[in-house]
Order: C-alpha cells, then structure tokens, then sequence
C-alpha cells in the first residue's frame, strides 16, 4: 500500500476503524487491539505486514487485518451473527476504495472464518478480512 500525501498506515487503519464502526451491528472497533472484549460483535484492526519500495514516489504495498468477533457461547448464533458482515465489509470498502484518501486503492480483499479463537481467553468466532493496499508517497 502506498500512502498518498504522506499519509501513514495508522491513518489507513483509523479510518478503517470509522468504517468498520459504521457498519450496522458492530458493537466495539478499536484502532488497536484492546486487552479484553467485553461486547460483541467486537471488531479490532492492526497492521498485517507490508513493503515499500524505494523510488520516485516511494510506491508500498500493505495488509491491513481487520478482525470481527463473536463470543462462541453458542456456535450457530455467532456463525448467523458475523456472516452478513461479508457483505457488509466488501461494499464499504468497494465503496470507500481509497480509504478517504489515506491510501491511493485497496487493492483486494480475503476473508476468513476462524471457527476456534481464544482472545485473552475469551472464546470467540472470528471472521478474519486481509486488505490489500496500494499507496504512494514523496
């Protein structure tokens, strides 16, 4: 992901938090991982890896994680609760492709279902998006 304007991967991640609080349902989204889900659906984003390039402009490519959860108390409602946010997650993104401008594109979207995750041992669905950016910047 290049960062347009000098922007950084933090300001790509808070305003994917802005999206992400935004979609209808989601109870929490933190910026950063918090010690301790307390509500769900709960949603956390970091920084997954990324490169850069040296030229002129400095071009980068990132992965930005964006995790959805559930508590796993019961298996169905979690599963029912966090599928519409396949959906709801690719059209914000589609719709926002440059992440109101701290990004030049998202370039692609994966997502995955992690049926057995342990948060600060709370026990928890999550479904998993990897968001590919482009950026540019200098």
């Amino acid at each position: 992901m290049a960062i347009p304007h000098n922007k950084t991967v933090q300001e790509a991640l808070d305003v994917l938090a802005v999206i992400v609080d935004g979609l209808s349902g989601i109870r929490q989204a933190f910026e950063e991982p918090p010690d301790q889900l307390a509500v769900f659906p709960a949603a956390l984003m970091y920084a997954g890896g990324g490169r850069e390039e040296y030229s002129k402009p400095i071009l980068g490519q990132h992965t930005l994680i964006c995790e959805i959860h559930y508590s796993r108390k019961d298996m169905t409602r979690a599963v029912q609760a966090l599928m519409p946010y396949i959906d709801l997650m690719m059209e914000a993104l589609w719709t926002n492709w440059q992440l109101s401008g701290a990004v030049t594109e998202v370039r692609a979207i994966d997502y995955a279902m992690e049926w057995d995750r342990t948060y600060n041992s709370v026990e928890t669905v999550a479904l998993v998006f990897s968001i590919e950016v482009n950026s540019h910047r200098g």
